[in-house]
């Protein structure tokens, strides 16, 4: 199973390390597993891990080069590039449901109070 671990920190600058790994078999933690690392000529080699200690990231990423990468891979696979503008949607439709629950609220006051 492929996973990807994202470290941020000083020891990076500002920005993050991205780490994609693999765990052959059934995937356990602390067994063996391959990072993958970018070659020469911007081939995708597997290196066999057996312990973390002294292995860098696949790939280390100033902030805005992240941030780049983010909304490429969210238009890519169909989201919202900017995650601000999905809250603003959200937000919106919120303001729209609670507008609606006010009036059957009202409505429903004003059957009861028409009942007694």
């Amino acid at each position: 199973m492929i996973r990807v671990q994202i470290a941020e920190g000083f020891a990076f600058g500002f920005g993050v390390a991205i780490l994609i790994a693999d765990r052959p078999g059934d995937g356990q933690m602390g067994g063996p597993y391959r990072a993958l690392r970018i070659g020469q000529g911007y081939e995708r080699e597997w290196e066999e891990v057996t312990e973390y200690a002294g292995h860098g990231p696949t790939l280390v990423l100033e902030e805005d080069e992240a941030r780049a990468l983010l909304d490429a891979l969210t238009r890519y696979y169909s989201g919202a590039e900017d995650t601000r503008a999905l809250r603003k949607d959200y937000d919106a439709e919120r303001g729209r449901v609670d507008k609606l629950t006010d009036a059957v609220i009202g409505l429903a006051h004003r059957l009861v109070s028409s009942d007694g």
